[in-house]
């Protein structure tokens, strides 16, 4: 005869239902806990859960300070945390401590200090508690401890419990921690950023007294009898021409960071603004023997916009191609117009801009050129101040650029109201 399974009795039944809803209770806490962002919120959520499951009267968070060489509360229930947070607890002779070395969990009770063994959180007068470590990539880098299980001795699937609070404790130190060194950072980065704009303001209107008088004598200079003196006073013209115009880029990027620029719109012919701008860059080109050619419609192309720094935007693209272009070169600028926004381009044949530095030359003081080898010059402003420029009127630079071959930037600009 084949013999019967006994069938489960009704103490078996309700403990394995037991065991089913307290994993769909971990289970539950821990979606919980997942999709809890603030790590502060999370470890006090795990202390509570953490007591609340294993029947613990208390539990805390600990970390190993390493100053003092002793662990420290970190985090703890309320009605707890007034009695803790100055306590320390010694790593060599506590449960916690031996957790914390070990990388493993620890169950300490009174009966276990009686025969001799680890009795360092005594100054709990717990009863029993438990330890887990808390890991990190393989570190213990604290510790959860329960204190006080209501129901006898805390058991493996107390231990279980631990070690699910524990590994979401450890992610949220974790990120905790990530979360300081970006707020540092960040601090950081805003604090070197002030600096650099107190310098540029500093800098920009020191200079603008001694640059006028500079430019003063030497327009002066240029007029003189004396041919060797007017030769000298035009290289000082020249030079000081060029601070002259860094300076108002600096005072311009300022200027813009604060919103302290202001728009003045009237209705403009873009063709006008194309050829002055142009015009101002013909003799440069000349003389580094860069062809230039300017395509514009036979007709106006009215747009509401600041025809003066529209110029400056475009002044900088056309400089910024004749000084890449090498001689032979040819430059060519264009305006167009589609529904209710207008097109300046310019294109060059120069050495154009590699496809991982495109995203990056608006940025103030950028140079696509290394430093020990630059042969160009310039602070890397004149791009990003253009761009300041036209994205005051609501527009945008594009770019298009192929290393060796050379380069196309295309300011579109709104029409506005006519």
């Amino acid at each position: 005869m084949t013999k019967r399974k006994p069938l489960p009795t009704q103490s078996g039944q309700n403990g394995s239902n037991k065991r089913i809803q307290h994993l769909e209770h971990l289970l539950d806490i821990s979606r919980r806990l997942s999709e809890t962002l603030e790590p502060r919120a999370v470890l006090e959520k795990v202390v509570r859960y953490a007591a609340e499951l294993t029947h613990s009267e208390a539990a805390f968070i600990l970390l190993h300070d390493e100053e003092s060489g002793y662990l420290k509360f970190v985090t703890a229930m309320p009605n707890n945390w007034r009695n803790l947070h100055n306590l320390r607890v010694p790593i060599h002779s506590s449960t916690a401590g031996l957790a914390l070395s070990t990388g493993k969990p620890q169950v300490w009770s009174k009966a276990k200090a009686s025969e001799g063994k680890n009795d360092g959180e005594r100054f709990f007068f717990a009863r029993n508690l438990l330890a887990v470590p808390l890991m990190l990539h393989g570190v213990a880098i604290g510790v959860l401890e329960g204190v006080d299980k209501a129901d006898g001795d805390y058991d493996a699937e107390d231990i279980y419990t631990m070690q699910l609070f524990a590994a979401h404790a450890a992610v949220a130190l974790h990120n905790a921690r990530l979360m300081e060194e970006v707020k540092r950072s960040n601090e950081e980065l805003i604090r070197l950023d002030r600096m650099k704009s107190d310098f540029i303001a500093i800098t920009s209107h020191e200079l603008r007294t001694p640059l006028g008088i500079i430019l003063g004598y030497a327009t002066h200079l240029s007029a003189a009898k004396d041919e060797e003196c007017r030769t000298a006073a035009n290289a000082i013209l020249r030079a000081s021409k060029r601070l002259k115009q860094l300076v108002e880029d600096l005072g311009d990027l300022r200027n813009y960071d604060r919103g302290a620029l202001v728009l003045k719109r009237t209705p403009v012919d873009l063709r006008e603004v194309v050829e002055t701008t142009v015009g101002r860059f013909q003799a440069m080109a000349e003389k580094g023997g860069i062809l230039v050619e300017v395509h514009l419609p036979p007709t106006p192309v009215m747009a509401n916009v600041d025809a003066q720094k529209v110029g400056v935007a475009l002044g900088h693209l056309v400089k910024n191609a004749i000084t890449f272009t090498e001689n032979g070169g040819r430059v060519t600028i264009g305006l167009s117009t589609e529904d209710d926004i207008v097109k300046i381009w310019v294109a060059d044949t120069g050495i154009g801009i590699p496809q991982e530095e495109t995203e990056h030359i608006f940025k103030s003081f950028y140079q696509v050129e290394e430093h020990a080898s630059r042969a160009h010059g310039g602070l890397g402003l004149g791009l990003p101040v253009a761009k300041a420029m036209i994205e005051m009127h609501g527009g945008t630079i594009l770019v298009e650029s192929k290393e060796g071959e050379g380069s196309r930037f295309t300011i579109v600009l709104p029409k506005g109201e006519i």
